[in-house]
């Protein structure tokens, strides 16, 4: 958030963990996105998507990718999302 916070470009992707410190990641995501309104969102977790769906809250309809990954998994997942 103090990222973002001082950050004066666009926002193109937001890449966030389910479950963060202090609260879930939808909801930083949901501070994200009133200040970079239509900034797409790819969520990642250890937790399986329903077990994550269930405990941070997040749409499961939303792009996941579930921990570990490879950066070539990543990278695929972010150029799709990007691109839809």
């Amino acid at each position: 958030m103090e990222l973002a916070t001082s950050w004066r470009g666009p926002l193109d992707l937001i890449v966030s963990d389910v479950m963060l410190p202090g609260q879930p990641g939808p909801a930083l995501v949901a501070q994200l996105q009133l200040m970079y309104p239509g900034t797409k969102t790819l969520y990642t977790s250890g937790y399986a998507p329903s077990l994550a769906g269930e405990r941070g809250g997040f749409d499961p309809d939303q792009p996941f990718l579930a921990k570990p990954f490879t950066t070539v998994e990543l990278a695929s997942l972010v150029r799709r999302v990007l691109d839809s």
